[in-house]
């Protein structure tokens, strides 16, 4: 499966992740076809501190 990972300020990375399963009778998996990331996605990246580096 495919994430976006916020690791600091300007670094927001898609990697590979493990897919999910399902573990409890309420769970379900949901097939996503297209998505993009709204601005207010993109809230908690910016109270990750920023180590100074350029991306």
């Amino acid at each position: 499966m495919r994430a976006a990972v916020m690791y600091e300020a300007r670094d927001v990375r898609i990697e590979d992740r493990p897919d999910l399963k399902i573990v409890k009778p309420m769970d379900a998996v949901v097939r996503t076809l297209a998505a993009c990331a709204c601005g207010n996605d993109l809230w908690p990246e910016q109270s990750i501190p920023d180590t100074g580096r350029d991306p």
